[in-house]
């Protein structure tokens, strides 16, 4: 327990480091530093009672951390010395909303094409059955994973990203109009949820919530210049969220009396909390989603042996483009003390290019963060603001994996950056006053 202790006061320190450097919480290093420590907090106060975290894992944490904060100092000191930065000047853009509104109502009537073609899929397969039958859902799963029996065509997937490319566009909508039509961004949520549920996993709405909140947040302090607070709006939309999950959970897993039949087995005596609820329980696993990662890397570098794959994790989908034999990240599960098969992020810098590699990685991460975090305060426009958005999506993901595995993330990305490139956009130069200036760019 040293150890969870230790890491907790460490990533507090690199929460408030980062706050220092950006003069705000708001920023993608901040919030991604506030996940790790919640996350290793849960392992100290939370429901289950995790196997402790090494020492060696805590030299791990602290050197990928600083490893991102150096790289994350280059482009502020660059910034300090630029001649923008002396003047007060901040370039600014104006987008019309009615073209964002209609290519979100474009995105998501193509992306609502992907989960049909899904479904038709399982139809042609005679696989409708296991869909619409809650006790073989989990079968379906199985059956859907790599190297499954179901495999979706490219095309279904490549629309159902579609619906990432809207959110992306929908989180600007919904920050900077006061109009019905914000809430848009419903239909593409609708329509990854409900291809989540056809192939049972939570991955890709998960990604998907994250990259339309950072839109959202991003647009709102930048474009729109107001800050942030949470509310107790908030608190209970994020409660419905954590709902949501659960269920999925149990949607996966067959029926709720099996789910919790089964979670409880398999928790055993790992609980510090005594609550024997069926909605505990479906809870429960997705506390565990959120801090099991942790003690499960620190097994990992204590009993773990491995030949470097040189990228072929953390990259996986360009070197399925190339040919490679279809890659697992489930092998090896750690024992915490119950099986556990996720070890976040690191676990694939590290198997793929090392230590070294890794702290190299996490520089050019801090690096490019910090960058495009500081041109949305200096030049927001819409490549800025879908970068920031992005990579700070792939640091909060961080916890679980590197989302650069997944194709849909590069294709939406590269739709996106696309699409903001053909929106007009006008910019103009504005001159700060210095109580602006000195609040802003501070």
């Amino acid at each position: 327990m040293i150890g969870n202790i230790s890491l907790a006061f460490i990533l507090l320190t690199f929460i408030l480091l980062f706050k220092t450097l950006y003069k705000s919480f708001w920023n993608p290093l901040s919030i991604f530093s506030m996940v790790w420590f919640f996350s290793v907090l849960g392992t100290i106060v939370g429901p289950i009672q995790y196997t402790p975290i090494s020492i060696k894992m805590v030299i791990f944490i602290t050197a990928s951390f600083s490893a991102i904060f150096l790289g994350a100092l280059t482009p502020a000191l660059l910034r300090m010395i630029s001649k923008a930065r002396i003047q007060g000047i901040k370039c600014t853009t104006i987008v019309n909303n009615q073209h964002i509104f209609l290519i979100i109502v474009i995105l998501s009537l193509l992306g609502t094409l992907g989960p049909i073609l899904m479904l038709l899929h399982l139809y042609r397969g005679a696989y409708l059955s296991l869909l619409l039958n809650p006790a073989l859902h989990s079968k379906l799963r199985e059956m859907s994973l790599s190297g499954g029996e179901i495999i979706y065509s490219l095309t279904s997937s490549l629309l159902l990203s579609l619906n990432i490319v809207a959110l992306v566009f929908a989180g600007l909508l919904l920050a900077t109009l006061n109009k019905i039509k914000k809430y848009i961004f419903l239909w593409p949520l609708v329509n990854i949820l409900i291809g989540c549920l056809i192939t049972t996993g939570r991955s890709t709405i998960i990604w998907g919530l994250m990259l339309f909140i950072s839109s959202f947040v991003f647009s709102k302090i930048f474009l729109k210049r107001q800050s942030i607070k949470l509310s107790l709006r908030h608190v209970v939309l994020l409660f419905i969220i954590i709902v949501i999950l659960a269920s999925m959970r149990n949607w996966r897993g067959g029926n709720v009396k099996d789910t919790y039949l089964y979670t409880k087995s398999f928790y055993g005596d790992t609980l510090r909390w005594k609550i024997d609820s069926p909605s505990f329980y479906s809870l429960l696993s997705v506390f565990d989603t959120f801090s099991g990662s942790i003690p499960a890397l620190s097994q990992f570098l204590e009993t773990s042996d491995f030949e470097l794959g040189l990228g072929v994790y953390t990259f996986k989908p360009f070197f399925k483009w190339l040919g490679s034999k279809d890659i697992s990240f489930y092998y090896h599960p750690a024992h915490i003390p119950f099986e556990y098969n996720v070890f976040s992020y690191l676990r694939e810098l590290y198997v793929d290019f090392g230590f070294l590699g890794m702290v190299c990685f996490n520089m050019i991460l801090g690096f490019f963060a910090s960058f495009y975090y500081y041109k949305c305060k200096d030049k927001i426009s819409l490549i800025n603001l879908t970068a920031v958005s992005f990579i700070t999506t792939f640091l909060l993901y961080s916890i679980w994996l590197p989302i650069s595995y997944a194709t849909m993330f590069w294709s939406s990305l590269a739709i996106s950056i696309i699409i903001s490139m053909l929106i007009p956009q006008k910019f103009y130069l504005e001159k700060l006053s210095t109580a602006q200036y000195g609040q802003r760019n501070s």
